[in-house]
């Protein structure tokens, strides 16, 4: 009679060497994972004294497009552009903001226009400090 003992191959022993370090290595990648997307909620939620409301957002997102689309073009600002911009200013709901925009898309000559830049771009950066 043959004995029936319950001995693994050395192809088998390797395939569960192999699984088990697989297994290991999920483990610490979900570890990881899920300790980043705690500190992600973290930041998003605010609860580490950084919080941006909705219309820091906007604001945030006028800011970078007009120094994308408008400081940092070589070209005449497409009309798709600047109706994209105003749209933007005028769902800032900030009527401070909108008056200085258009001073700026009003101003009669390039000179004007730099002045009301910096005085635009000044307006952004104190409505950021002052909402947080």
């Amino acid at each position: 009679m043959e004995s029936n003992t319950n001995t693994t191959s050395p192809h088998s022993k390797f395939v569960h060497s192999v699984l088990a370090v697989v297994v290991l290595a999920l483990l610490a990648l979900s570890s990881a994972l899920i300790f980043q997307y705690k500190d992600l909620k973290e930041q998003l939620s605010g609860t580490n004294g950084t919080e941006y409301a909705p219309e820091n957002t906007r604001v945030l997102l006028f800011l970078d497009d007009f120094v994308n689309l408008v400081l940092g073009s070589t070209t005449e600002i497409s009309l798709e552009d600047r109706l994209r911009l105003e749209n933007e200013v005028r769902a800032l709901g900030d009527k401070e903001i909108l008056a200085t925009w258009q001073a700026f898309t009003e101003a009669p000559d390039d000179m004007v226009a730099q002045g009301q830049v910096i005085k635009l771009l000044r307006l952004l950066v104190a409505k950021l400090k002052e909402a947080q």
